[in-house]
This record gives structure tokens, sequence and C-alpha cells, in this order.
């Protein structure tokens, strides 16, 4: 018998660790806008059987998206591009 519950677990670490070449081209791509000392600008998170690519540092959204003086530079979305996966912004929590 098949058990689900680890499958799934192994499936997300392994899609997690296909991840890391679009995590170091985001990190590449990037601006050291407020970084968070300590920690990487881009990292991997595994929630609930889904793979998410964030950007840390606390300047990220102004990097990702722009500002009214300054353009985007999208690291986030050209890495995802780059490397041939799909770009999911996830909303806000309410």
């Amino acid at each position: 018998m098949i058990d689900t519950e680890k499958l799934a677990d192994e499936i997300s670490q392994n899609l997690a660790d296909s991840l890391e070449s679009t995590r170091a081209l985001a990190e590449h791509y990037a601006h050291h806008i407020y970084p968070k000392s300590g920690e990487r600008l881009a990292e991997i998170k595994v929630v609930d059987g889904h793979c998410y690519l964030v950007m840390t540092s606390h300047g990220a959204h102004i990097d990702e998206f722009g500002s009214k003086k300054q353009g985007p530079n999208a690291p986030l979305r050209r890495a995802i591009d780059a490397t041939g996966l799909r770009f999911e912004p996830v909303p806000k929590p309410s």
C-alpha cells in the first residue's frame, strides 16, 4: 500500500530542490533593498505541499513591483520566466 502523505512530502521536497536554480537567479537579479541580516534574498518555502519562492528583504516589494519613483525590476518574475515556470502572485491574506 502506498503512503500518500509520504509520497506528497517527497514530491514537494523534489520540487523545492528543483527550484534552487530559480532561487539563485532571483537573488542574482535582485537589488539589496533593506535586506534582512543573515538571510538570503530569496528562499524556498514548502507549506502544505505547495512550494513558494519568496523574496525576504524588507524592500523586496519595491524591487519586484516598483514605486512612484522607481520602475519595477521584477527579479522574482524574471527568474521564474527564465526557468520556464509560471508566476502566480498570492494575494495578501485579509
